[in-house]
């Protein structure tokens, strides 16, 4: 109401005006209400790019690009030795380390995400809720503001949709990734494996006392010699696996790993160097007390030497053990001498690597005491006859009865310290019961039955008219009283053959029979010499 003033005596009148109205207000919630869906559209879409984006720097910072959280990246530390079933070695990025990657760099990147929408949600929440601070100009305007939170919300739905999709087909990546490196290394596994099949390769423990059949051997870490149970391709890496030390180690007989120093699982002692790489020749020898063994496997190693040296081939020791025991042999091949008995400890085998043409063979020589095939459960313990090979079956000829009959007294009381008396046949069938006893198939040997002392009962054996397979088998049987013996070899064997030798060693030359007696074993392993 407004005061209009007049003349003086006159009536004073008063008019009433309306106050103004706020036509900015009308006119900004009508902008707003028209703005709404397309604020909510274009705030859905920056919002959704934002948060995508902060998913990807995420997901950056995770995996340790720029700066962000990258403690979870370093792999865990493998035990120091074989602990729980766990090798002393890293987990293979794609067995293990991938997946802690994934859990971890996902983690990070929705922090980040829900980091980024807390954030814009505060800051809509600030400007278009709350009274301003101070002198700050007043932008509240709750259509406005539930536009912005409608857009935060609805890009965030979008943006984990978009995510869900990458996340999947970036699992399936990665599932297709590892199934193809688990193939892989089937294939590897069973590339090496037909390999060795190919080339009959398998291992024996040369060592005292445990003599097993290894199937596959374990590997010391050439840096710090920690012991590896198992180094084929699997869980700890494919093509090489890396120590706890950080040495890498090959995984493959093909790729190197013979090169490392391989232990027997069972008894913990090393075996031969190279051992797995080439294919191994088990000559175990058996027969009675005194029957020669010892004196004929020197002599054959003696003879190999002197074959492949004609051949240009070569004969190396395989380890230190071996090393000593040829020096020696070579030492009583030069001045002549008979080699020790053999006790009835388990002994070390003579392990020679030979090189012929470009072909390698591993010759394992066993020497078990005579005694030890006296008693089954002895014999039981000879594991290495497990693996085939060839068997050399040592027959003293002065143990059979018919020939020591036969014999003056003189020449009976000579050659008595040197008798075996065990005859020949009672060693045969024992050996051979047990060895079906503990399900060994003899049909996986050749036989090389050797009747020694040659040059001792040289006059018999001239008389006779012995010398090549037909005729030992024929005067065993026939004035020897032998023919169970033989009828036995032929029913148990079916490569056997029969040689009559003289393992004399001196005068730097080994006896023609003991060379072919080795020629026949070496042959048969393609080695032709």
């Amino acid at each position: 109401m407004a005061a209009t003033k007049g003349n003086p005596g006159q009536y004073t009148y008063y008019t009433y005006t309306p106050p103004a109205r706020d036509t900015d207000q009308y006119w900004r919630l009508g902008f707003s209400l028209l703005a709404f869906p397309f604020i909510v559209l274009a705030g859905t879409l920056i919002q959704a790019g934002r948060s995508i984006t902060a998913y990807a720097g995420g997901v950056a910072s995770g995996l340790g690009v720029g700066r962000g959280d990258t403690e979870e990246l370093s792999p865990r530390l493998p035990p120091r030795e074989w602990e729980d079933g766990r090798e002393p070695a890293y987990v293979q990025y794609l067995f293990g380390q991938a997946w802690r990657d994934v859990r971890h760099t996902v983690a990070v990147a929705l922090r980040r995400q829900r980091q980024g929408i807390k954030s814009e949600f505060e800051r809509v929440q600030k400007r278009r809720f709350l009274p301003p601070e101070d002198d700050a100009p007043d932008k509240r305007n709750a259509v406005i503001g539930a536009a912005q939170l409608t857009a935060i919300g609805t890009g965030l739905l979008l943006a984990e949709a978009l995510l869900f999709v990458a996340f999947v087909a970036q699992a399936a990546v990665l599932g297709l990734l590892w199934a193809g490196v688990i193939a892989f290394v089937y294939v590897l596994i069973l590339a090496d494996s037909a390999l060795l099949s190919m080339r009959h390769i398998h291992i024996t423990c040369p060592n005292p006392d445990c003599h097993e059949v290894v199937s596959y051997p374990r590997y010391a870490c050439p840096n710090c010699r920690t012991l590896h149970h198992d180094i084929r391709p699997g869980r700890y890496g494919v093509i090489h696996r890396t120590c706890r030390c950080g040495s890498h180690m090959p995984t493959l007989l093909m790729l190197g790993s013979h090169r490392m120093t391989a232990i027997c699982p069972k008894c913990k002692n090393p075996l031969e160097s190279n051992a797995g790489r080439m294919r191994e020749l088990i000559l175990p020898v058996f027969g009675s007390p005194i029957a020669g063994k010892t004196q004929l496997l020197a002599a054959v190693a003696m003879a190999t030497d002197s074959l492949l040296e004609r051949a240009q081939g070569q004969v190396e020791p395989a380890d230190d053990p071996s090393r000593r025991w040829l020096r020696h042999a070579k030492e009583l091949h030069t001045r002549g001498g008979t080699v020790t008995k053999t006790t009835t400890a388990s002994q070390h085998a003579v392990s020679l690597q030979l090189t012929h043409n470009g072909r390698r063979l591993l010759l394992k020589m066993f020497d078990a005491a005579g005694e030890t095939f006296q008693d089954p459960e002895r014999i039981r313990e000879l594991r290495y006859l497990r693996g085939g090979g060839t068997l050399l079956f040592v027959l003293d000829p002065l143990s059979v009865p018919a020939l020591w009959n036969g014999l003056g007294d003189e020449r009976r009381r000579q050659l008595e310290p040197i008798r075996a008396v065990t005859e020949p046949l009672i060693v045969f069938q024992e050996t051979i019961q047990t060895l079906h006893q503990i399900n060994i198939d003899t049909a996986r040997f050749r036989l090389a039955v050797v009747v020694s002392k040659a040059d001792v009962i040289a006059p018999e054996v001239s008389a006779a008219r012995v010398g090549d397979d037909a005729s030992i088998r024929e005067w065993l049987g026939g004035p020897l009283d032998q023919g169970n013996l033989v009828r036995s070899v032929t029913h148990e064997f079916q490569r056997a053959r029969f040689f009559l030798t003289n393992a004399t060693l001196g005068d730097r030359r080994t006896h023609a029979s003991i060379e072919t007696l080795t020629s026949w074993i070496l042959n048969n392993e393609g080695i032709s010499v």
